[in-house]
C-alpha cells in the first residue's frame, strides 16, 4: 500500500479538475504511445479519460479512481 502524486506541465482547455488513475493502466498507454505529448479528454473528474495522440491511430480509455480527501 502506498501513494504517489505527480505534477506535470499541461495545456488545459476548459475548467481545471483533479483526477486519479490506476498507475498500471496509465503506464500501459504510455508504454505504447510513440510521442512525448498526448491528449486527455474527459467531461469530469469521475468520468472516463480518453488518451490519444495526433499521429497514433489508437486511443485508450481509462476509468478514474475515487480518492478520499
Amino acid at each position: 500500500m502506498g501513494s504517489n502524486q505527480t505534477v506535470i506541465d499541461a495545456q488545459v482547455e476548459g475548467e481545471g479538475l483533479e483526477m486519479a488513475f490506476n498507475g498500471r493502466y496509465l503506464l500501459d498507454y504510455l508504454a505504447i504511445c510513440p510521442e512525448d505529448q498526448f491528449v486527455l479528454e474527459t467531461s469530469g473528474g469521475l468520468k472516463p479519460g480518453v488518451f490519444k495522440s495526433d499521429s497514433f491511430g489508437f486511443f485508450h480509455i481509462i476509468m478514474p479512481v475515487r480518492v478520499q480527501s
